[in-house]
């Protein structure tokens, strides 16, 4: 029995299921999503470097492998459909890569850039059997990741290392984290002690084009005096006390190379976003933590940290803030004014309407005897 139409339109549709939405070719060892859309598998590491979202309808993609699987089936049925296309992408397809594979337990918490340093109270006994764990390997490590705006867990973190940890009698842990390097989750569960474990990647940079390179080497220069005003900004501005700047300009230590040939972007981005965006935050630069973390475009990163840089420098600008702070005493003053003027016209409301009340209550008596 067979249960193909007599009339198949191939040609109509292999444009109408048989194309990938990301390379808009003909699928080549198609892997299908949670969502039910299918894509190119090459296409899908890809694409899961800069989000785990689906390319077709958005939603956020969760436990993808590293190496994603081929649906046998469609992939099949597109060799017999289209033979010799098919053949064509196979031969023009690059080998696809397996990057190492390592198993990391995860602090679910915040977001941290390599270099910045986080002080953790340990109480969820989830968390201290995670911290107990970690502290038997050499060096003790573990993830700490944040949330993405939609509050669901971000598919990229840094891999932390434990420099100090104190115990407590009851089995608290007070630690010292320092961010080391940044990671991907292929994919993630809960594991037997109650926190989440994943499978992760390292996480670097795309190579970039000589054009990409010199314009983030120009950006680069162009940041490096930027920053410097920012500190003295924040300083002069008492956001966040010297001692404070200090001890996050230790933790991130010298600042990469803005001039010469040992510029790396990559480095100096996210170097630049994390002292802007300091932990504990001074809440003068908006944030882009998660967006420098999971970008994989070095010019693209140091973009996105100069337009956050420039809006915080227009906010701590000294003469706005003056011209603000004026402002805002001028408004303090004219509403002083007016509960001054008022208050007398109140007054006179009040003392009208008591006499109205002392007055109409004997009539209502008496109108309410006869």
């Amino acid at each position: 029995m067979s249960w193909w139409s007599s009339n198949v339109d191939v040609p109509a549709i292999l444009e109408s299921c048989g194309e990938c939405a990301i390379c808009c070719e003909l699928l080549y060892e198609p892997f299908t999503a949670p969502c039910g859309h299918s894509f190119c598998r090459r296409c899908v590491v890809a694409s899961l470097r800069h989000s785990a979202k689906c390319p077709s309808c958005r939603t956020t993609w969760q436990g993808i492998p590293a190496a994603p699987p081929v649906n046998a089936t469609l992939a099949a049925l597109l060799a017999r459909l289209a033979p010799e296309a098919y053949a064509a992408r196979g031969a023009a397809a690059a080998p696809l890569e397996h990057k190492p594979v390592a198993r990391v337990g995860l602090f679910v918490l915040d977001h941290m850039l390599p270099k910045q340093r986080m002080k953790i109270h340990v109480f969820e006994p989830r968390y201290r059997r995670l911290v107990k764990r970690s502290l038997e390997r050499d060096p003790p490590t573990f993830g700490i990741v944040g949330a993405t705006p939609d509050n669901v867990m971000a598919s990229v973190f840094c891999e932390c290392e434990i420099v100090e940890c104190t115990e407590t009698p009851d089995g608290r842990y007070f630690c010292e984290c320092v961010a080391r390097r940044r990671r991907r989750i292929a994919r993630d569960w809960v594991g037997d002690d109650g926190f989440r474990v994943a499978c992760v990647e390292d996480l670097a940079d795309d190579a970039a084009g000589d054009a990409d390179a010199a314009d983030a080497a120009r950006l680069v220069t162009d940041l490096d005096g930027r920053l410097d005003l920012w500190l003295r900004r924040c300083r002069a501005g008492g956001w966040g006390a010297s001692a404070t700047l200090d001890a996050v300009l230790d933790d991130l230590g010298p600042r990469p190379a803005a001039a010469g040939p040992a510029v790396d972007a990559e480095a100096y981005g996210l170097y630049a976003a994390a002292l802007i965006n300091p932990l504990p935050p001074l809440g003068v630069a908006p944030e882009v933590r998660l967006d420098a973390l999971r970008a994989t475009d070095s010019l693209a990163r140091l973009r996105l940290v100069d337009r956050a840089l420039a809006l915080s420098l227009r906010h701590l600008d000294p003469q706005r803030r003056a011209t603000a702070v004026l402002a805002n005493g001028l408004l303090r003053l004219a509403r002083a004014a007016a509960a001054l003027l008022l208050a007398p016209l109140a007054s006179a409301h009040a003392a009208v309407a008591s006499f109205v009340s002392r007055v109409a209550r004997p009539i209502s008596d008496v109108a309410g005897s006869q």
